[in-house]
C-alpha cells in the first residue's frame, strides 16, 4: 500500500468511526496561528513561517472523560527543492504551492473544574499530506535545481511521502468556556513532533506549533 493510500484508508477508518457513535458526539471548529520550524533558514529557504490554519473535527464519545478528537486542519505555504530536501520559500524564491491537511487522532481526557471551565489534554498520532503544484507565475519549464520547475515541484511531492516525514506524533489540549448547553468556546495549543525528522538525523526540522480558537457544538 503506498503512503497516499494510507492517507487514505485512515481518513475513511475516521469516517466509519464517526457514524459509530451515532448522537454521542459533538462537533468543532478550530482556526489561528501555526509556526511551521524550518532549521535551515539561513539558506536561501525562508525563516520559519508564520501561518494561517483552519480545522475541523469530532469528540468521540463527547459523555465520556476519555475520546477521541479526530480532526483535519489545513494550512498553506510556498516551497523550493534545495537538490537534497524541501524547504519553505519565501515568495521571490517559491518554486511550488504546497497545501497541506493534518489529519489528527489524538485520545484526549477531559475534565471540569466548575460548570463553565472545562480542560483537555491528550495525544496520539497525525498524519500530514502535502501535496505541491506549480506556484503562480511559475512556468513548468523554468529552471530548477533538478532541470526544470516542474522537476522540483516532482522532488518535492516525493520527498514529503518519503523516510516517514508525514508521520507527526502530537501533543494537544484544549480550555473551554461554556457559553450554553450546545456551545463552549476557548482555544487549544497543539506541538506535532517531526518523526521523520527526528529518524534522519535533521532533528525538530519541519516541527508545527499550533495555537487557535476552538468552538464546539453539541
Amino acid at each position: 500500500m503506498s503512503h497516499k493510500s494510507t492517507f487514505i484508508a485512515v481518513f475513511a477508518a475516521l469516517v466509519l468511526l464517526c457514524s459509530a457513535y451515532g448522537a454521542d458526539r459533538a462537533f468543532f471548529v478550530t482556526m489561528g496561528p501555526q509556526l511551521l520550524i524550518n532549521t535551515e533558514s539561513t539558506t536561501k529557504s525562508a525563516p520559519s513561517p508564520l501561518l494561517f490554519t483552519i480545522g475541523a473535527g469530532m469528540k468521540i464519545p463527547d459523555s465520556s472523560q476519555i475520546s477521541f478528537e479526530p480532526a483535519i486542519t489545513f494550512f498553506s505555504t510556498y516551497y523550493l527543492w534545495d537538490g537534497n530536501n524541501a524547504l519553505p520559500a519565501e515568495i521571490e524564491n517559491r518554486t511550488a504551492s504546497v497545501f497541506a491537511f493534518m489529519c489528527d487522532v489524538p485520545v484526549v481526557y477531559t475534565w471540569k473544574t466548575s460548570k463553565q471551565h472545562q480542560f483537555e489534554i491528550g495525544g496520539g498520532l497525525a498524519i500530514l499530506a502535502r501535496f505541491a503544484i506549480l506556484a503562480g507565475n511559475v512556468s513548468a519549464s523554468d529552471t530548477g535545481t533538478s532541470g526544470s520547475a516542474s522537476d522540483d515541484v516532482s522532488e518535492i511531492n516525493s520527498w514529503f511521502w518519503q523516510n516517514a516525514r508525514y508521520l507527526y506524533p502530537e501533543i494537544t489540549g484544549s480550555w473551554l468556556y461554556t457559553v450554553s448547553s450546545r456551545l463552549q468556546v476557548g482555544f487549544t495549543p497543539r506541538i506535532y513532533i517531526p518523526f521523520g525528522s527526528l529518524t534522519n538525523g535533521r532533528g525538530l526540522d519541519g516541527m508545527i506549533v499550533q495555537i487557535g480558537a476552538k468552538a464546539l457544538f453539541r
